[in-house]
C-alpha cells in the first residue's frame, strides 16, 4: 500500500480486505493465524482521511475485488461514523461540494481524491456489511467464504493515481535554539480560553 496506515499485510494476490473500522484489537486476533483469501486487514476511525487513504490503499492491488466491514462503527465522544460514511458513498457517491451523500458522521468530506478514484474503487471493490461483528471465528469463516467467489484482478486499475514521492534521508543539522525563546499554545478547558506562554 502507498500510505502509511494502522493495518497488516497478509497476501498480496489474496482478494479480500478487511476493515475493523474502531475495533483495532480484531487486527492482530485475525492475523495471529493464516486466513485464506486475506490481503490486507486495517482500522479506519474517520470518514474523511480514513476513507481516502483506505481507497488509495485498495486500489493500488488489483488483486483485492472485496472489503468486509466489521468492528464497531462509532466513536461516540468524537462524533466519527467512517463505516457507515463508507457504505453511503459506496450507495450514493458524492454531491458537488465533495460531501458523500447521506453520510451521517461528523465530516463526511472526500476532498483528496477525484470522481475517477472513487468510480474505479466503486468498479473494483465489492463491500460486505458486517459492520458490528467483532467474532474473530466468525469473521475468518466470512473472509475464507468470501475468497472462494473470488473473480480474478481487475483487468485495468487507476493508472494515474499519484505515487508517493520518496525523499532522501540527510544528516540532521544540531538543533539552534531561538535566543529570544519560543512559545507553547494549548487550550485550557477549566477556563475556556486558549493560553499562550512564553519561555
Amino acid at each position: 500500500p502507498p500510505l502509511p496506515g494502522d493495518y497488516r499485510v497478509a497476501r498480496f494476490q489474496a482478494p479480500v480486505a478487511v476493515c475493523t473500522l474502531n475495533t483495532d484489537h480484531l487486527i492482530s486476533e485475525l492475523t495471529s493465524a493464516t486466513v485464506n483469501g486475506l490481503s490486507i486487514i486495517g482500522s479506519m476511525h474517520t470518514e474523511n482521511l480514513g476513507i481516502e487513504h483506505l481507497i488509495r490503499n485498495l486500489l493500488a492491488n488489483p488483486n483485492i475485488r472485496f472489503l468486509i466491514l466489521c468492528g464497531e462503527d462509532t466513536q461516540r465522544a468524537i462524533g466519527h461514523l467512517p463505516g457507515q460514511s463508507l457504505i453511503s458513498l459506496m450507495q450514493h457517491g458524492l454531491n458537488e461540494k465533495k460531501r458523500i451523500i447521506e453520510a451521517k458522521g461528523k465530516r463526511p468530506f472526500i476532498k483528496n481524491l477525484d470522481s475517477r478514484h472513487i468510480e474505479s474503487f466503486r468498479q473494483q471493490v465489492q463491500l460486505i456489511d458486517h459492520i458490528g461483528e467483532t467474532d474473530p471465528a466468525a469473521l475468518r469463516d466470512l473472509i475464507e467464504e468470501t475468497a472462494a467467489n473470488d473473480p480474478g484482478p481487475v483487468s485495468m486499475a487507476l493508472a494515474d493515481i499519484e505515487s508517493i514521492p520518496v525523499e532522501t534521508a540527510t544528516t540532521p543539522q544540531p538543533l539552534r535554539l531561538d535566543p529570544a525563546g519560543y512559545f507553547v499554545v494549548y487550550p485550557d478547558q477549566t477556563h475556556r480560553r486558549i493560553t499562550l506562554e512564553h519561555y
